[in-house]
């Protein structure tokens, strides 16, 4: 198990944030469906991965969990790996955007923090700023906007012209993310 770090630890150093880039890119050559925009990830994870997705409601601040049990099976299912996604947030208007965010940064916890046989994570809105799960975020935004796809759309003559609304906008539907995943993004591939 991996021991949470408390509210207000700083971002992942530049070190860190390239290591999780690199494990991304590792991944992202090894599993070539992953590597174009708006992959199915529910796909990926349920065939590749052996991951049961599915959704449950929680409470508010919670969006979503991860459960892993290499030994045994999860209690009430068949699998040893489980995502489970806040049936709640079906409600908002970027659900689906949302949820493949969710599921990746479930995924991310499971690639970056999983130290022991067993392993649970949870989305909490209110310990989003921990250090864990700034890594978990980032690890998401690498996989669903791969920085070589993100530089290629962003490189083309008639986004470089585009104002930042519209590349926001863009690049939010091509990789089916939310704009404000987007927008993240867009800042960190450009600013490197």
């Amino acid at each position: 198990m991996y021991k949470r770090r408390k509210k207000g630890d700083k971002m992942p150093s530049r070190e860190r944030i390239n290591q999780i880039e690199q494990i991304v890119n590792e991944l992202l050559e090894k599993e070539t469906e992953l590597n174009k925009p708006a992959f199915d990830i529910v796909s990926y994870l349920t065939n590749k991965q052996k991951f049961a997705i599915a959704s449950r409601p929680m409470n508010d601040g919670t969006t979503g969990m991860l459960f892993v049990d290499d030994n045994e099976k999860i209690e009430g299912t068949n699998v040893n790996r489980l995502i489970l996604i806040n049936s709640l947030l079906k409600e908002e208007p970027n659900f689906i955007q949302r949820r493949r965010f969710i599921i990746a940064h479930e995924y991310g916890h499971f690639i970056l923090h999983k130290s022991d046989t067993k392993q649970y994570a949870h989305r909490d809105t209110n310990e989003k700023d921990t250090l864990i799960e700034k890594e978990a975020d980032l690890f998401a935004r690498c996989l669903l906007m791969p920085r070589n796809i993100m530089l290629q759309v962003l490189g083309f003559e008639f986004v470089k012209n585009m104002d930042i609304e519209e590349k926001i906008s863009l690049i939010a539907r091509v990789f089916n993310v939310t704009k404000k995943k987007a927008t993240i993004r867009i800042k960190e591939v450009e600013n490197v």
